[in-house]
């Protein structure tokens, strides 16, 4: 199993608008739905993304300028864009987490137990923002209303 953490850019047409997406996100236990402007407004104004069960999410900071700052950025993480972290060190972090309650837990052990291979780690990248999630799969479209309903 390769260790190495690192980031690979999704081909997939969701591209945020590079000036000023104006992301929105709404969460809960089961779907993780962000909506933004896309960098094609002629394809279709805004694309929604959701993430199905949801593990764990950041949003925020850095922005577009501090980017470098993040573990991320020497791995691969690009600036407004749509990426995957292989073999991620904060799913393992969460791994560990559980272990300490539940040291014969099942989420995580060697080899990966099939729930936790389901489990993928998503960046976003914005203008001002960026978000990540841990999340089961990823789907998307571009629509014309701006709300994460």
């Amino acid at each position: 199993m390769d260790d190495e953490e690192r980031v690979v850019e999704l081909d997939l047409p969701w591209q945020p608008d590079a000036g000023a997406p104006h992301p929105v996100v709404r969460q809960d236990e089961a779907r993780l739905v962000v909506v933004y402007r896309a960098a094609h407004p002629a394809v279709g104004p805004f694309v929604r993304l959701q993430f199905d069960s949801p593990l764990c999410s950041i949003f925020g900071y850095p922005n577009d300028e501090a980017l470098a700052g993040h573990p991320l950025y020497e791995v691969g993480l690009g600036s407004y864009g749509l990426y995957e972290v292989l073999s991620s060190a904060w799913l393992r972090e969460l791994r560990g987490r559980n272990l300490t309650c539940f040291p014969n837990s099942t989420w995580w052990p060697d080899p990966p137990h099939e729930s936790a291979r389901r489990t993928r780690h998503f960046v976003v990248t914005f203008h001002d923002s960026m978000l990540e999630c841990l999340a089961a799969g990823l789907a998307g479209s571009f629509v014309d209303d701006p709300r994460p309903v």
